[in-house]
């Protein structure tokens, strides 16, 4: 039986039954994908409206999010085809086409295609509200800016626009997802966040907020960073410490004599004390020029 049959099955077990055994398509499709296999393809994104008339369990909206999940792996043209009916999708349809997008298209391209969705006075729940919330998601999630700071992925560029937008809007978390070098709005921003860290609440986590200092190269970046690292040195069981001197090993050579006068502190347990010596060591294999 072909796809497009599946919603004459009236029994909702055997339409499901049948679906299932039509998953095996969509992978050689995805492992294949020629102009004719996404021309098949294009055309059950077309027919939708037939195909979310299957009710079963996975049902029709399973199976056009995964046909826009391998689509969006295809040509720049298949790319082109599901940006046009983004709105047309899930959630998580519009999240493959947004992250598939993100990765391929322009910067500028990229902001006036999805910058619109960015409604922080949105319905809370509405259609509005849900693409906006998953615009945010996916920049904050996107290739080398969620956890970045232990993600080795090369970050997207995005165009200005996405980070000046969530400055003026106050939106801390996107700011910092987004902080790229000696952006100077960025810069500000962070020195008045700084200059008030309780404004920031409980919950931040300081670990991101401290990589976006590092990455804007940020004039306080050595300091957060090392007066957290001391801080956390001076608790007897701290897994944060780890983390930190994580960060701290993507500092300039600024930070190596803090670091070693704490590698001399008799009182430092000899597992922290190995961490700060490859700490320094990972610091000047960095920057090779500055320690000649």
């Amino acid at each position: 039986m072909v796809v497009e049959e599946l919603p004459t099955i009236k029994d909702k077990k055997k339409q499901g039954e049948a679906l299932v055994r039509c998953a095996p398509l969509f992978s050689i499709l995805g492992d294949n994908l020629n102009p004719a296999a996404e021309k098949y393809l294009q055309g059950l994104v077309e027919s939708q409206e037939n195909l979310l008339k299957i009710k079963s369990s996975p049902g029709g909206q399973d199976l056009i999010d995964t046909v826009v999940s391998t689509l969006a792996g295809g040509s720049e043209q298949s790319l082109k085809f599901l940006v046009e009916r983004r709105d047309q999708f899930s959630i998580d349809g519009f999240m493959e086409v947004f992250s598939a997008s993100m990765k391929t298209m322009k910067p500028k391209e990229f902001y006036k295609t999805f910058g619109s969705y960015i409604n922080r006075n949105a319905m809370k729940n509405s259609p509005e509200h849900l693409r906006h919330k998953a615009v945010v998601e996916g920049l904050q999630d996107g290739p080398g800016y969620h956890w970045g700071w232990i993600d080795s992925e090369p970050r997207v560029k995005l165009d200005d626009a996405w980070i000046d937008d969530a400055i003026l809007a106050d939106d801390f978390d996107l700011v910092t997802a987004l902080a790229t070098p000696k952006h100077a709005n960025t810069i500000k921003y962070f020195s008045g966040k700084l200059a008030d860290l309780k404004s920031l609440g409980k919950n931040v986590d300081l670990n991101q907020f401290a990589f976006a200092l590092i990455q804007v190269e940020h004039p306080q970046a050595t300091s957060f960073v090392l007066d957290n690292v001391k801080t956390q040195i001076k608790k007897k069981v701290s897994y944060e410490i780890y983390n930190w001197l994580s960060l701290a090993g993507k500092l300039g050579t600024d930070a190596i004599p803090d670091l070693e006068a704490m590698i001399g502190d008799p009182k430092l347990s000899d597992t922290i004390g190995n961490r700060l010596i490859d700490t320094v060591a990972e610091i000047r294999e960095r920057h090779p020029a500055k320690n000649s």
